[in-house]
């Protein structure tokens, strides 16, 4: 969910500039959630084109308290777990108009939270740098609150090359940092996994859930065409790489689709392409699929159709862009000063 809360704390976190007091007004105005997304990305984008390497994201993301937030934020907070939150994750993202996507996977390694964009390939750096300092500290908040302060990440990695501020890292997650990664991944230790929240709530829970699932519903297609499509493909494949699939799971009738996406001079093809090119570094850094089950995933045949597709795509086979991935994932910048917090309890339910 996306409220008018949102843009409030941006403009708070934000520098001062002549701007704002228009911006405010403007804020006091909106009525729909486009509106909202609006005045959120006016303040955002000033910020950046005044100083492209601001610390906004950061200063942002610390304000992002759970208790005060949204009613996604408490339905996060009230389930039971790590596993049942994580399955709500990706929901309102089906009418946020987000920068980025959320993926979730557990391995015998810990969940891994990442983000991912693919809604926009060619996304600005300042953006995706904001995007993911903040998300990262939205979630750092909210673990802290749901477990203890001595939560702490396992490893963070961005995607993005080391800005001037990234010493306030250091004091702000205290745990290994990587940047210039493929992709960006919270990483949480397999000790926390099936930890019972603190603020567990199953009525709470239950309410807030039935509460954003009637936001969503009316807010969906203020999204944009576009971006509904991705975030379908992004939850439903493999089977919404057919347009059909993605047609009737968007309600609509496959002629609608095509003309929709011809006036952004785009084809159902162009898309289905932007998402398997994400999906793809997802498959093979977090979940460590091998070829024959990211093809799979991927909605190929086998993997003779991954590859060309691969070669036509990035000019690299399957194995060759894996090595290169892996590469990319280099030592930390700096590592936590703090040894691992023991285990608060001898069992876990």
């Amino acid at each position: 969910m996306f409220d008018d809360l949102y843009p409030a704390l941006v403009l708070q976190a934000a520098r001062p500039h002549k701007y704002h007091r228009n911006l405010h007004y403007q804020l006091e105005q909106v009525q729909s959630p486009r509106q909202i997304r609006k005045v959120f990305n006016e303040v955002v984008n000033l910020e950046y084109d005044n100083n492209v390497q601001s610390d906004l994201g950061m200063r942002y993301g610390k304000l992002l308290n759970p208790p005060i937030l949204c009613n996604f934020t408490r339905a996060l907070i009230t389930a039971r777990n790590m596993a049942q939150a994580a399955q709500l994750i990706d929901l309102p993202f089906q009418s946020m108009g987000n920068y980025f996507y959320p993926y979730v996977s557990r391995t015998d390694q810990g969940t891994q939270f990442s983000i991912v964009f693919p809604f926009t390939p060619n996304m600005s750096a300042p953006l995706q740098r904001f995007s993911e300092e903040s998300t990262f500290l939205y979630l750092l908040n909210l673990f802290h609150l749901v477990y203890d302060s001595a939560f702490r990440p396992k490893a963070l990695h961005f995607s993005f090359s080391k800005p001037d501020y990234w010493l306030d890292y250091r004091e702000t997650f205290n745990c290994p940092v990587f940047f210039d990664s493929p992709i960006a991944i919270f990483e949480i230790d397999t000790c926390w996994q099936n930890r019972t929240f603190k603020t567990a709530d199953h009525t709470a829970h239950q309410i807030y859930l039935l509460k954003c699932q009637k936001f969503w519903a009316n807010s969906a297609k203020d999204a944009g065409t576009i971006y509904r499509v991705v975030c379908y493909l992004m939850k439903h494949h493999p089977e919404a790489f057919s347009i059909r699939e993605t047609a009737e799971g968007l309600n609509c009738s496959i002629s609608w689709l095509q003309k929709k996406l011809k006036e952004k001079q785009l084809t159902y093809r162009d898309l289905c392409k932007q998402v398997r090119l994400t999906l793809l570094e997802v498959y093979i850094l977090i979940e460590d699929k091998g070829i024959e089950d990211t093809a799979a995933a991927l909605g190929f045949s086998g993997a003779s159709g991954l590859n060309r597709f691969m070669q036509k795509e990035i000019g690299k086979s399957y194995h060759s862009f894996r090595k290169t991935l892996r590469e990319k994932h280099a030592h930390p910048v700096f590592k936590s000063t703090l040894k691992r917090p023991a285990l608060l309890f001898s069992s876990v339910e």
